[in-house]
């Protein structure tokens, strides 16, 4: 889908990918926030993300290079600063969202408040539009339930500057963003992320790839129609 915006960073395709070097690496932050109720396999996502920009650098020698906030270090303290910071071409974060349609400050990512994780706090819309934007993010995939919603037309939230996770991204520079428009299985999340991935270093481009995962998982006829919730947003004017 195109919504239109004022993208900061270029798309990741092939000529984005192939303009990479030693000196100017593509570079990815993966976050795992568990926040209750725990997932079993957020961690795990990112594990597994993690294991294919490793093969992927070492099998094709290709400059990749990567960053991971989990456990303890997913609070919102952290991730800010780390994108307030530093320059990351893809974010990925797994974990929950929240999405409350007349409220875009309860809107946004649950992350633990501090390293003690005894409580969560929302890294809001407008928060997570800014810090975004700064290090200059091109792909953000947020593997979360209704990362991907947007509000429904006729209500106050219509009229809001940031009315979701989408709209934070796309006003915020990012080229694309790819959330899920309903609640999703853990499972069906951590398949689709790692799939997505492996796809995408193959082909260089993040519609194809998704489509291939949208068949991949369609396939696989397990899952129900899940594959349909799978959206990606490009930011076009």
């Amino acid at each position: 889908r195109l919504l239109r915006g004022q993208p900061s960073r270029p798309p990741i395709d092939r000529t984005f990918l192939n303009s990479r070097s030693q000196e100017s690496p593509l570079r990815v932050l993966l976050v795992s926030a568990n926040t209750k109720p725990m997932l079993p396999r957020a961690e795990k996502e990112v594990e597994a993300i993690a294991k294919v920009i490793r093969a992927v650098k070492e099998n094709y020698c290709f400059p990749i290079e990567f960053e991971t906030l989990a456990g303890a270090q997913a609070n919102l303290g952290e991730l800010t600063a780390m994108l307030e910071e530093n320059r990351f071409d893809i974010v990925h974060f797994a974990g929950h969202c929240s999405f409350e349609e007349d409220d875009e400050f309860n809107t946004g990512l649950l992350l633990w408040s501090d390293p003690s994780r005894v409580s969560v706090e929302v890294c809001c819309v407008r928060v997570l539009r800014r810090i975004l934007k700064e290090a200059g993010v091109s792909l953000f995939y947020c593997s979360g339930c209704e990362s991907g919603r947007q509000a429904r037309g006729g209500s106050r939230a219509s009229i809001m500057a940031l009315r979701g996770i989408v709209e934070a991204g796309l006003t915020g520079g990012v080229a694309t963003v790819i959330g899920f428009r309903e609640e999703i299985q853990d499972g069906v999340a951590f398949e689709a992320a790692v799939e997505f991935y492996t796809r995408f270093f193959e082909v260089g481009d993040a519609e194809l790839a998704l489509w291939q995962v949208r068949r991949t998982l369609f396939e696989r006829g397990d899952h129900g129609l899940s594959h349909l919730g799978i959206t990606l947003f490009h930011n076009g004017s």
